[in-house]
């Protein structure tokens, strides 16, 4: 069928002028016909029209002379006859006159004939009764119908005419003329009767001949107009031939590339490196590309046709896929549609894996399709993840060396300020014993030979005092730089730690005494065995009494507590490793060091902003002390107590390690090795 309708519509194409002439040749023909059939028409009308106004006209002539002329002369003996030429002073009857207008009217005007006649004749009118059956059908028609008119469209010699008749009543001015005349064979006429007819015959001829002149005109003026019509049709159709085989072949130009594009595509979304999967609006696969098959381990023919919520949407998400594409189709609106978005799928072999999907709503002939882009993203995730463990390793390193450089500025600053600080008080220090000295000279060597023994032996041990003071100012300096620059050697050896503090309070008895300070001391109940300098460690625990002497008021307490504890094996604090260990805790109850002096007061020339003045030292105590703990692996640090005062602990291995170990056992080039394993 279809066949069918495509030949039809190419022979109508290629023939359309053929076609449109008939048809317009048709149409003429149709409206010719229509117009002869109305032109015809209108003549008969037209003409039973002027045929009713001319027997009417004669009708009313007829009463008007009889009512107006004749009944009036009757009066004044003036004699009405059908033969007045005969009598002078007669006028003619009605009828008469009748006759006689009839007889002229077709002289002048489309009239072919006028006839008044009847069944009831007068005798003197020879041609007086009806004649053809044209006459006795209207006799009979209007004796019936006579208020009527009866008329017939005939063909008489080759010509067409109407013959029109209507009644011809009796009045009553005419009654007793007819009732009373011997001549006529009905007389008992009434009022209303019909006595005759009166019939106008009209030819057609005329009018029918200007109808076919103007339908002759409308014909010439039609085929004209079709002829022009049919030109411009044959130029248009001919422009649209050739557009039409342009548009054809642009058509099949289309098609092929679009077939090319189609093939393009299809080989793309073959070879495409993502997942390509299509489906319906019933959630049916309807397109799966080879990276799809070897993404979810399902070939195409398996899955075509099947649901995708059973075949790569794991279990705990299908009613949610589901609903979203109920209410897609439902209310035109998708969360996940035109976006990528990062969720689970499943491989056919049951386990799921990370995707990248991206999802698109295709509408098209009163239905919808879904693509999906498929990416795997499990390698990418992976070095994500990895990334992230890099960059926090390296943002915790960024800011681990920008804290360092930062107290490193810091420490740089403060160095600047001890520096300042410690020239200040070494000037003081310095001074001091040195103007002792000088003074206690220039004493001694003025009254030599005045002064007794005793005075100049006075003299004499002030500058040895001044000297020592000096002299051990002078070491502290020595000992400082030897400890920086890694060539303090270490005399290790095993040493209780609780004899060590013993020792120091048997030396600072007279200085606790001075002051009524009360001491007490805790340690464990065995010995506190560790390997170490005993001179230097004995020398930090001086200093540390030393300063809580000093800073302790009169009357108050100090406390020194001894406690083993296993201590971290590494120097790292992320070190969870645990060695054997021992701590030392010096607590004094004076005025506390601020919060943020806790670690300076570690620092060279560096003291504590409560004590830098009135107190004395140069602030080199605490950087020795931290400088020998270092050196035994140990670590050293200060705190305050909320009921006030501070304390400084050290803590220090029960072994030292292996550099320390070094330290004894080389020379100065080893002890620089010791300071680089630092």
């Amino acid at each position: 069928m279809n066949k069918i309708l495509i030949s039809l519509k190419r022979w109508l194409f290629e023939r359309t002028m053929l076609v449109l002439s008939m048809i317009a040749a048709v149409a003429i023909l149709g409206v010719v016909w229509h117009v002869d059939t109305l032109s015809t028409y209108l003549v008969e009308k037209m003409a039973v029209q002027d045929a009713n106004r001319y027997v009417h006209a004669l009708s009313e002539f007829r009463a008007l002379y009889t009512s107006e002329v004749v009944d009036r002369v009757q009066g004044a003996n003036i004699r009405v006859a059908h033969d007045y030429q005969a009598y002078p002073g007669a006028i003619p009857l009605p009828v008469t006159l009748s006759v006689m207008l009839g007889e002229r009217l077709p002289k002048h005007h489309q009239i072919e004939r006028v006839r008044l006649y009847s069944d009831y004749p007068f005798p003197w009118r020879k041609d007086g009764g009806p004649k053809d059956e044209f006459e006795r059908d209207a006799l009979q028609h209007l004796r019936q119908r006579p208020n009527e008119p009866f008329f017939r469209f005939e063909e008489q010699q080759g010509h067409r005419v109407i013959r029109y008749a209507i009644a011809d009543v009796m009045h009553d001015s005419c009654v007793d003329c007819h009732n009373q005349s011997l001549e006529i064979a009905k007389n008992d006429w009434k009022i209303g009767d019909v006595r005759g007819v009166l019939e106008v015959t009209q030819s057609l001829d005329e009018v029918t001949g200007e109808m076919h002149q103007q339908l002759a005109g409308t014909f010439a003026l039609l085929v004209g107009l079709l002829g022009v019509g049919l030109g411009g049709v044959a130029f248009v159709t001919g422009h649209l031939r050739k557009s039409s085989l342009d548009l054809e072949r642009h058509v099949r130009q289309r098609t092929q590339q679009l077939q090319d594009r189609e093939e393009n595509i299809r080989l793309m979304v073959e070879g495409a490196l993502d997942a390509v999967i299509a489906m319906d609006s019933r959630g049916c696969i309807s397109e799966w590309n080879p990276r799809a098959e070897k993404m979810f381990g399902w070939s195409k023919q398996e899955v075509l046709g099947t649901l995708l919520s059973t075949t790569i949407i794991p279990l705990a998400q299908r009613k949610a896929h589901e609903q979203g594409l109920h209410r897609y189709l439902t209310t035109g609106e998708g969360a996940v549609l035109n976006q990528r978005i990062e969720v689970n799928a499943v491989h056919r072999s049951g386990h799921e894996f990370p995707i990248e999907l991206a999802i698109q709503a295709i509408h098209g002939k009163g239905t919808v399709h879904f693509s999906a882009f498929v990416r795997d993203i499990t390698d990418r995730i992976a070095i994500e993840r990895e990334l992230q463990v890099h960059q926090k390793t390296l943002q915790d390193l960024v800011e681990e060396r920008t804290h360092a450089l930062r107290v490193a500025k810091d420490a740089a600053e403060q160095a600047n300020r001890a520096k300042s600080e410690f020239l200040t008080n070494m000037t003081h220090e310095l001074r001091t014993p040195m103007h002792a000295i000088l003074s206690f000279n220039a004493m001694a060597q003025e009254k030599l030979e005045t002064a007794s023994q005793e005075k100049i032996k006075h003299y004499l041990m002030r500058i040895g005092e001044s000297g020592k003071r000096l002299l051990g100012l002078l070491n502290d300096l020595l000992d400082l730089s030897k400890f920086e620059a890694g060539k303090m050697p270490l005399n290790l050896r095993e040493a209780d730690l609780k004899g060590i503090v013993q020792d120091v309070l048997n030396e600072c008895e007279v200085l606790v005494n001075q002051k009524a300070l009360s001491v007490q001391f805790h340690g464990p109940e065995q010995e506190a065995f560790l390997i170490c300098d005993h001179e230097k460690i004995g020398r930090v625990v001086l200093n540390l009494l030393s300063n809580a002497i000093k800073f302790t008021p009169s009357g108050k307490g100090i406390t020194i507590t001894i406690q083993l504890a296993p201590i971290p094996s590494g120097r790292r604090r992320t070190d969870r490793g645990t060695k054997p260990g021992v701590f030392l805790t010096v607590r004094d109850e004076g005025m506390g060091i601020p919060e943020e002096e806790l670690e300076a007061v570690f620092d060279k020339f560096v003291q504590s902003s409560k004590t830098k003045t009135g107190a004395g030292g140069t602030g080199l105590g605490l950087a020795i002390c931290q400088e020998i703990i270092h050196a035994h692996g140990g670590r050293i640090w200060a705190e305050n107590y909320s009921g006030g005062g501070a304390s400084f602990t050290f803590l220090l291995p029960s072994q030292p390690p292996e550099w320390t170990k070094m330290v004894k056992e080389g020379c100065d080039e080893q002890s620089s090795t010791h300071v680089a394993a630092r």
